[in-house]
């Protein structure tokens, strides 16, 4: 196993995963407020340590017998021994509790959370099999900004746009049903495009 120092890269791939999830909210479409930024950041940065908690014991409860026979390596955090999908879904669960009811902020907290994990997945090279499957189960993606805006009302028929805050499918758009003035709307930003 390969190693950045004393860490191995499994660990190094949850530590760019934690960042890019924690550090994400404070990019969110200039209308969200400061106070919700630091909000979704405050979720985020909570639902990250429950899921790596729950990532760690998972894995330790997995090898529970090779920990008994040597209890030290319990608190050896650096071996990379963390069960990602435990991990993933904690952090995901601890968000959708936590923002019960602040709906709002729970579209940009699992954003968050999916790109840090997509990060910890790709850092921990995940096998192309299981890559394809998650990009075939997975809407693919983008945020609507000046850069994509031509290009996507030209391509609007096979897209739905949604708000980055938004909840429960309000301010949802149908791309084969969008007016030019709904879309002058969308293409300020805070909106994103999906397949």
């Amino acid at each position: 196993m390969s190693s950045f120092g004393p860490f191995s890269t499994a660990t190094v791939a949850v530590l760019i995963g934690v960042v890019i999830a924690w550090r994400l909210p404070y990019h969110l479409p200039r209308d969200a407020s400061r106070q919700q930024r630091q909000q979704t950041a405050g979720h985020v940065f909570d639902a990250l340590l429950f899921g790596l908690v729950a990532a760690r014991l998972g894995f330790v409860l997995r090898w529970w017998p090779d920990y008994l026979a040597a209890p030290r390596a319990l608190l050896a955090l650096a071996d990379g021994g963390y069960c990602a999908w435990l991990g993933i879904a904690a952090a995901c669960a601890f968000v959708l509790w936590r923002t019960r009811r602040q709906q709002p902020l729970r579209r940009p907290a699992l954003l968050a959370i999916a790109l840090g994990s997509g990060a910890w997945l790709a850092a921990q090279g995940v096998d192309e099999g299981t890559r394809e499957l998650l990009l075939a189960s997975v809407p693919k993606t983008e945020m609507v900004d000046a850069a994509s805006a031509d290009r996507l009302w030209a391509q609007r028929r096979g897209l739905f746009f949604k708000p980055v805050a938004g909840y429960g499918g309000r301010a949802a758009f149908r791309g084969d049903k969008l007016t030019r003035r709904a879309w002058d709307d969308i293409a300020g930003g805070g909106y994103v495009a999906q397949r």
